[in-house]
């Protein structure tokens, strides 16, 4: 009797575990209207050139890529004088070659810093949104180098007003839970990858969120996933079985491409060309 009692006592707690680790990953439970978002491939910040002859991040890549017929997603983060502006890098020094954080310099300095050696400079969230004019959809990162809440604060205030197609996400779920506290009704998506090496995350906090078990925090309604790292029993359980949205980033080929696809994930890509959704107003395909 007594072992019957341990084994009902081992299988209540595995049970119990389970149950625990199902809520944690779970995503939003009422699933948003994908309709305007789906249907595209998205140009990994912009249709930029893998020589930086057109910048990633650029007004001149994001202009490409409307006119070509992808998404686009994109990098947000806050100057020094709290303007929102498209950026990857916490520091200037890949793009620009400067090595300091791009949060120490105000708006009118960065105007000043060719992007990549060309006649592009940094430009304002606001004007990305002026030039796309909701022709095609965007994927919003925000960052979390530098005020991050204010960050979400002012870029949601923008895209308030933006008449077009967009969900947001982020690597840090304090971001992404924002806005599930203050904006409900933004698709939001909660980026990952696999962090066993990584050194930008302790083991503890790389295993939390590479298993996505902060995902009771915001509820996310899509997970962006490394697609080289997406053999991961977490996201199999809270995409295939929980029901959120595959988004795998960055795909290199179109090989990479179709197999995404094949998995009923958005594609986000860079350097090369899938065959693209056309806006309403056409478009042409160009060569990378």
């Amino acid at each position: 009797m007594t072992a019957w009692i341990i084994l009902l006592i081992v299988i209540a707690a595995f049970a119990t575990l389970l149950l625990l680790l199902l809520w944690m990953i779970a995503p939003r439970r009422k699933k948003p209207d994908w309709s305007a978002l789906s249907g595209y491939d998205y140009a990994h910040r912009g249709l930029h050139a893998a020589d930086q002859s057109v910048p990633e991040n650029s007004l001149a890549a994001f202009r490409r890529a409307v006119e070509n017929g992808y998404g686009i997603e994109l990098d947000i983060q806050l100057t020094a004088d709290q303007q929102v502006v498209v950026f990857h890098d916490a520091t200037l020094k890949r793009v620009c070659g400067i090595d300091r954080p791009l949060c120490e310099f105000t708006l009118q300095q960065l105007q000043e810093i060719p992007l990549a050696g060309t006649a592009e400079r940094i430009p304002l969230f606001a004007d990305v949104l002026a030039l796309v004019k909701g022709r095609v959809p965007l994927i919003v990162e925000i960052k979390h180098y530098h005020q991050k809440l204010l960050l979400c604060q002012k870029a949601a205030a923008l895209l308030d007003d933006y008449d077009g197609a967009f969900c947001i996400e982020s690597f840090h779920p304090l971001i992404v839970q924002w806005f599930k506290k203050n904006r409900p009704a933004v698709i939001r998506g909660q980026l990952a990858e696999n962090y066993n090496r990584s050194k930008s995350l302790s083991p503890i906090a790389g295993f939390l969120a590479g298993n996505l078990l902060s995902n009771f925090l915001a509820r996310p309604d899509f997970i962006a996933y490394r697609f080289s790292h997406r053999e991961r029993a977490a996201l199999w359980v809270c995409c295939d079985w929980l029901h959120a949205q595959r988004v795998y980033w960055t795909l290199h080929s179109a090989e990479e491409l179709q197999a995404a696809h094949h998995e009923q994930a958005i594609g986000i890509f860079e350097h090369f060309c899938p065959k693209p959704h056309l806006p309403a107003d056409g478009g042409k395909t160009n060569g990378l």
